[in-house]
């Protein structure tokens, strides 16, 4: 007689923890998805409490598409990319940041001038070689563009320093001098894949 109360006590516990944990899941899933749902400034994710919001993230990836667009032209398929692509752009934005951090806590700081100067220069913004600011104001979101450029000035300069700092072994050097005189003949021949698909 004991030892069914104490099934039967196993089980209403055992149906009390699912029960709970199933309310939980369905309370955080249904308010996860249903406010979260189309909002561009949801965070993607964060770097060192820097947010890396949906919008950032989408319009990055579009920039990479269209990259492989242009290159590929005919030949692109964005089925061919599967989810490798925006695995690779999240990665390669959260590098960005955490470049970008590294450049401001070590004072790589752009001006207003400076950024002036490389937008006006910017062969984007160019008409008959001198900038052209009617086609500057039509960026339609000029402020994200001008952050972006000033991050991308902050962390080259950093990047720059790095490279300066960097002293090379003498065997480094003797080896980069070696592959400087080394002659490699190749051989190569052109396949069409065209004929190669089944038909």
């Amino acid at each position: 007689m004991l030892d069914v109360l104490r099934r039967k006590k196993e089980h209403w516990v055992s149906a009390l923890i699912v029960l709970a944990v199933a309310i939980v899941m369905a309370f955080f899933g249904a308010s996860k998805f249903s406010s979260d749902k189309g909002d561009p400034n949801q965070p993607v994710a964060w770097v060192n409490g820097d947010v890396i919001s949906k919008r950032d993230f989408y319009s990055e990836l579009q920039f990479t598409l269209n990259q492989y667009r242009a290159i590929l032209g005919d030949k692109f398929d964005e089925k061919l990319f599967g989810y490798q692509l925006p695995q690779q752009t999240l990665e390669r934005m959260v590098q960005f940041r955490l470049l970008c951090q590294q450049a401001e806590k070590m004072g790589f700081l752009v001006s207003d001038l400076e950024l002036a100067d490389q937008i006006r220069t910017s062969p984007y913004f160019q008409k008959d070689g001198k900038f052209d600011a009617s086609s500057y104001s039509q960026i339609p979101n000029r402020g994200m563009m001008e952050r972006r450029q000033r991050e991308q000035m902050a962390a080259s300069r950093l990047q720059n320093y790095l490279t300066n700092r960097i002293k090379s072994m003498p065997a480094d050097s003797d080896s980069i001098q070696q592959l400087k005189k080394t002659q490699v003949e190749l051989q190569f021949a052109a396949i069409n894949f065209d004929q190669l698909a089944p038909k």
